[in-house]
């Protein structure tokens, strides 16, 4: 869960017979008599018979609700691509979201780890129930809110006793998940998972363009036409047989597997539910499964916002002697994996968009914000395709050919360039059609014109 504005998203207690302690602007109507009614102030009710006038397209809420008494207890709370928290009340949260299976993982481990629990203390929520069918399009998940604040929002005011009590807390836990371990990379179910590790592509949300295969080389191999593209990108080549050679190297030289731990994927201070000291949950589990043992820590190193290295410095040393920065083990691990990490950062994919986005317009004219609808948070998939390394117009740049003046272009910018190129080669082919249809009506409107003369 993201907390973007600091406020720790603590649960509100709505307390229904005091509605100004919830509403901004609730003026009492007994200081004011009947001149609210007056037309030239603002209209209170909707005339009876009269049509109820929609004023959020978003809640449905109307000119019938406006002239009513209720008070909403549910609010928006979060939200991240196509997905809604919602709060109900202060103990129960609504997760509205598509069916991409990611908030299935989620269930599926927190339910995993609840039926566990003689094993280990992680502090979990204590309800989750999905209202919808597995094949449903849209999910329903109702949650039960842990009783506090998200980490991020206290941790700058923390004496150092707090901070390392936190610390103490999270080693334990983290030791009690990775005690749970499997055969190979995999969920809970023994299905395969997104790659939130690995993965090219930039969003690395899932459900990403590629999945974690059940071995290292299936892994590699899975995505070795991005890395190949990437590894021509880094040494401006495009010869196949020094890009295959590099490509070998990086297989022969990648971690082996195991052994494979439980592992969250998105453990980070917006994860982390805190009160009195105390760790009361750790939450959002759609990354979870069994991952190679330096996972967590290489993903959580790239991914957590900075102000978590400090939390984060003290407690891997503490998880395993392996996952600490000075230790042998790990060292090797950062020279095995610089070479793919390097070269999948290199590599150029397009994701061309099936169907189109859209803008939404202003909020209402007093509020006058817009927005936009993403095209694959509608369903829409995007097609996931590896510029061609091989070609002509790719050797252009891996080449650098492509300059601006005196000034060598980094990679962005060639493609950048490229993009402008192409876009002006689109508008002078227009142009040019225009002109083409426009001579055409105008010798049609010569011929019609000797036509006529001729009768």
């Amino acid at each position: 869960m993201i907390d973007y504005y600091g406020t720790g998203n603590p649960p509100v207690e709505h307390d229904y017979t005091h509605p100004e302690r919830h509403y901004k602007g609730l003026i009492r109507y007994g200081d004011h008599g009947n001149t609210l009614n007056d037309p030239s102030k603002w209209r209170l009710n909707t005339d009876w018979g009269e049509p109820p006038i929609e004023l959020c397209w978003a809640c449905g809420w109307s000119t019938d609700e406006q002239s009513s008494s209720y008070s909403p207890r549910i609010h928006i709370m979060h939200t991240r691509r196509n997905m809604g928290l919602w709060s109900l009340g202060s103990k129960w949260l609504l997760c509205d979201r598509p069916n991409d299976e990611t908030m299935g993982n989620n269930y599926m481990t927190w339910e995993f780890l609840r039926k566990h629990e003689e094993d280990h203390n992680i502090p979990l929520v204590k309800e989750m129930r999905v209202l919808t069918e597995p094949d449903d399009p849209i999910q329903f998940t109702v949650i039960s809110r842990a009783q506090g604040v998200l980490l991020s929002s206290v941790w700058e005011s923390l004496t150092a006793q707090q901070k390392s009590s936190y610390a103490d807390q999270l080693v334990d836990i983290l030791k009690q998940l990775r005690q749970f371990t499997a055969s190979r990379p995999q969920k809970v179910n023994g299905d395969r998972l997104y790659d939130s590790v690995l993965d090219p592509c930039s969003k690395r949300v899932a459900p990403t363009c590629h999945k974690v295969e059940f071995t290292a080389d299936e892994w590699l191999e899975n995505m070795s036409e991005e890395i190949r593209c990437g590894i021509a990108a880094l040494h401006e080549t495009t010869d196949p047989e020094l890009v295959e050679e590099k490509f070998r190297e990086i297989k022969d030289n990648f971690p082996s597997g195991g052994p494979y731990v439980l592992t969250h994927g998105d453990l980070n201070f917006t994860n982390i539910i805190v009160k009195d000291d105390k760790i009361e949950a750790i939450i959002d589990w759609e990354y979870a499964g069994y991952l190679p043992w330096w996972a967590e820590k290489f993903m959580n190193r790239r991914d957590a916002p900075g102000e978590s290295v400090e939390l984060f410095n003290l407690v891997w040393p503490r998880v395993h002697p392996d996952l600490s920065d000075s230790s042998d083990r790990w060292a090797r691990l950062v020279k095995q994996l610089s070479p793919v990490v390097e070269a999948i950062r290199r590599t150029r994919i397009l994701h061309e968009r099936t169907v189109d986005n859209w803008f939404r317009p202003a909020f209402c004219e007093c509020k006058p914000y817009g927005g936009e609808i993403h095209s694959f948070a509608i369903g829409g998939p995007w097609k996931h395709r590896v510029i061609d390394w091989r070609n002509d117009e790719y050797s252009g740049l891996v080449n650098i050919t492509l300059h601006k003046g005196e000034k060598k272009l980094d990679w962005d910018e060639r493609d950048e360039l490229l993009r402008k190129e192409k876009e002006i080669a689109e508008k002078e082919k227009e142009i040019a059609e225009k002109e083409k249809e426009i001579a055409e009506k105008e010798r049609q409107r010569e011929t019609s014109h000797f036509t006529m003369m001729e009768f």
